[in-house]
């Protein structure tokens, strides 16, 4: 549910910052969320799949680490979270 709320979060309602810092028709898949026991933390595990990497490649990592933060601030964890993320061009 969590993996679901943030992915339509980040590709719908922050569909215009998405894509300012990635390109247009840019978007984020969620591979996968996870809560860590030991580390009492969550890892995101996202892929950005953009049409140009030179756009990209400025605000990659830091712009879509934004992105992720302000949509997990919407599903009322409140525990810490690390993010894993890949780029992918678009076929």
């Amino acid at each position: 549910m969590m993996k679901s709320f943030i992915e339509i979060f980040l590709n719908v309602s922050l569909r215009k910052e998405l894509d300012l810092l990635f390109g247009k028709e840019s978007y984020v898949i969620i591979n996968n969320i996870k809560y860590s026991t030991n580390t009492k933390q969550y890892a995101i595990h996202c892929k950005l799949y953009v049409d140009e990497l030179e756009l990209a490649n400025e605000s990659y990592p830091n712009g879509l680490n934004y992105l992720i933060e302000e949509s997990f601030k919407f599903t009322g964890a409140d525990e810490p979270f690390v993010i894993i993320s890949s780029i992918e061009i678009k076929n």
